[in-house]
């Protein structure tokens, strides 16, 4: 599992990471409503958590040729977004984080199919988190652009 891969690289216990994981395992599909996005919130304040997360999304990048991302976590991937959304905790580095995956969606999502979820992410997020608000934003004006340059 590439989650507790990065967990052993950056030092978070098997116990912590696996109670991400079962919150996890209790969804069908990646956060829609508020409520499913705040369920990462307690994850979210744990600091080696957000370290193991942080790590795993340096390299899990969804496989932008496969149209349905055949073998990859999807739902388990948005929630990670979530979490680190949501952290207080190494701010500027989930920030970072969140500004490269946009910048990923831009560059191998080129019809920009699969940016929806990543753009509620910032929607629903955004009205506590003024940054998510602005990359919302800017991924709603990549696709108008888009849009028009069809």
């Amino acid at each position: 599992m590439p989650l507790l891969e990065a967990a052993e690289e950056v030092g978070t216990s098997n116990e912590e990471i696996w109670e991400l994981c079962r919150k996890r395992t209790q969804t069908t599909h990646a956060p829609v409503t508020l409520k499913e996005y705040q369920r990462m919130l307690p994850f979210a304040q744990k600091e080696k958590t957000v370290d193991a997360v942080l790590k795993l999304l340096e390299t899990y990048i969804p496989p932008f040729d496969d149209k349905y991302w055949t073998g990859f976590d999807i739902a388990g991937y948005y929630y990670c977004l979530a979490l680190i959304s949501l952290s207080d905790y190494r701010k500027e580095d989930c920030e970072k984080q969140l500004w490269t995956t946009i910048d990923q969606f831009f560059k191998y999502d080129i019809g920009l199919e699969n940016i929806p979820v990543l753009l509620r992410n910032m929607t629903i997020l955004g009205s506590s988190r003024p940054v998510l608000k602005k990359m919302g934003a800017i991924i709603e004006a990549e696709i108008e652009k888009r849009a028009v340059n069809k």
